[in-house]
């Protein structure tokens, strides 16, 4: 019986997402790490991935089992037996070894039917990835052959219960990468994955790494799970994950024990260097860097090895629990600045800020945190915007807008600053009070008007109380930009000048776009709002701004 794709999401988070993925032989919790398998060199049995480290799935190249097979070993029958390993695995076609040797010994064909034999759960055709130092031409055709071949396959394929990938290929040249997924996206594959970026993370090129997913992801079917093949490091894990990576593999965890390479979350240290592990895992609580240093070679990278795993699997346990509480961009935030290049990639995202809102959710169980400027393009902060200048309506009959200063209470509306403010305004403006609409400026939000104040995340927020010269200009260009959008609905505005936060820069800005938009303006500064004046200077904003209003409408009939 057919095994139909079964892809649930169940949270999600910028652009990441809970959810599991069903295969013949079980259930894959995504997002997930696949850790590479060889067929016979493995510094951790297979089994043990399952048993020790809690593994859903591995993966292994169906072009090095085969060779090994050929080479006169046991026949295989079952790619589960082999590898004691029950739950599912799949199988890379050879792209890796294309990538290390330049060219293999097998045909598309005959990697489909391996795979088919062996009873892979997720299997890979037999693609051409893109090198690093590989002219545009030959990228072209190598993206145009896989192309082919994916096509090809369909014909080829007999066993319908394997999950079969399209291949996504492009290398660094980000115009094929769009042409090989566009073209993919009408290929009916199970799943997608984007190869040719293992170049990119071992050159540290993440920004480039960003545009490829970004690339791929824009232009695929949203409801199929992607893979990201060899996605190295688990610092940044989190990067790809938000970026719409479903599943991912590496080798890392072994390959950076072959070199006497402890990672951790931040980054990795030489074995030689340590003197106390920073970490609590199994291999860690039981011994230290010099017992190591001093162990024989093979149980050195045995220990490692599984240091190593069980550092990558905490940063995927530590990503899935971020999205469900809706703190993924926290951690990337956290994550971004433990390495430069990271952080390069990290303020990359910003250039495809309006693609992640389209994913994030609209509320979270838990408050947002802003920090400062590393926070401007979360989408969070897009959407508001978006939302108050796009889709938001001021109430009608309401010429005067007041712009107050953000309290520490929220919603605001509640504050006792807020409620004195409104108080004294309703007091002086009498029967003429509807005739006013209230606003708050907030960093980072920039305009939030009273009645949206409930509104997930403005009253669901934290932030250190540190303005920031770019957070404090991204906060005005969004009261900017709604001041443009509205500008029929009013007439005159009313600021209530917080110079302690502001200093000079709110005023001098809005001051200059109240000329250039024909509005009144009035500016209360700071020490008269929370002073003993505040009566007076309301009443003379009232009467020259309603006389004002008055003599408007007059010269209107």
């Amino acid at each position: 019986m057919k095994v139909s794709l079964s892809f649930e999401v169940i949270g999600h988070d910028v652009g990441g997402r809970i959810g599991r993925l069903h295969t013949r032989h079980g259930v894959v919790n995504t997002p997930t790490l696949l850790p590479v398998v060889h067929p016979t060199k493995n510094p951790i049995s297979p089994k043990e991935f399952a048993s020790e480290f809690n593994c859903d799935i591995i993966i292994t190249s169906a072009y090095l089992l085969k060779q090994y097979l050929t080479r006169g070993n046991a026949e295989l029958s079952d790619l589960h037996s082999f590898f004691h390993f029950d739950g599912p695995i799949m199988t890379d076609s050879g792209a890796f070894q294309i990538l290390q040797y330049g060219n293999i010994s097998i045909s598309p064909e005959e990697v489909i039917q391996f795979q088919e034999k062996i009873h892979s759960d997720i299997a890979v055709i037999l693609d051409l990835p893109i090198g690093p130092d590989i002219s545009y031409k030959q990228a072209e055709d190598n993206v145009n052959q896989t192309l082919q071949r994916a096509k090809e396959s369909f014909n080829l394929r007999h066993d319908e219960d394997i999950l079969w990938v399209g291949p996504i290929h492009g290398g660094a040249y980000f115009e094929l990468v769009e042409h090989s997924a566009k073209t993919m996206h009408d290929l009916p594959f199970d799943m997608y994955a984007l190869g040719s970026v293992t170049p990119l993370m071992e050159q540290y090129n993440f920004a480039q790494l960003v545009e490829s997913i970004a690339t791929a992801k824009m232009n695929l079917p949203v409801q199929h799970p992607f893979h990201l093949f060899g996605a190295g490091h688990p610092l940044f894990f989190s990067l790809i994950v938000a970026l719409g990576c479903d599943t991912f593999d590496s080798a890392a965890y072994a390959l950076f024990a072959q070199k006497n390479r402890y990672m951790t979350q931040s980054g990795t240290y030489p074995l030689d260097s340590l003197e106390v592990f920073p970490c609590s895992c199994p291999i860690c609580v039981k011994y230290v860097p010099s017992e190591l240093r001093n162990a024989d070679s093979n149980l050195r990278y045995e220990l490692l090895a599984r240091h190593n795993l069980y550092v990558s699997l905490q940063e995927i346990r530590t990503i899935c629990q971020a999205i469900l509480d809706g703190r993924l961009w926290e951690l990337l935030e956290a994550r971004a600045h433990m390495h430069p290049r990271f952080l390069q990639a990290f303020y990359h995202l910003k250039k495809y800020r309006h693609w992640l809102e389209k994913f994030d959710p609209i509320s979270k169980r838990r408050a947002l945190f802003f920090s400062g400027k590393d926070g401007l393009h979360r989408p969070g902060l897009i959407r508001h915007v978006k939302q108050v200048t796009q889709y938001y309506h001021p109430p009608p009959s309401t010429p005067i807008l007041v712009i107050l200063p953000e309290s520490k209470i929220k919603p605001f509306r509640s504050s006792s600053e807020h409620i004195r403010l409104i108080d004294r305004i309703k007091e002086v403006f009498g029967e003429c009070f509807p005739s006013l609409h209230f606003v708050t400026l907030v960093i980072p939000f920039g305009c939030v008007p009273i009645e949206l104040e409930n509104v997930y995340p403005l009253s669901q927020y934290e932030t250190s109380g540190i303005i920031d010269q770019e957070s404090l200009i991204s906060a005005w260009k969004a009261l900017e930009e709604y001041l443009y959008v509205h500008r029929p609905y009013y007439r005159v505005v009313l600021l209530f000048n917080n110079t302690s936060r502001w200093e000079s820069y709110i005023a001098e800005q809005i001051s200059f776009l109240c000329q250039q938009l024909g509005y009144l303006l009035f500016i209360v500064p700071e020490k008269i709002y929370t002073g003993a004046l505040l009566l007076e200077q309301l009443k003379e904003i009232a009467h020259e701004s309603l006389s004002r209003l008055k003599k408007w409408d007059m010269a209107s009939i």
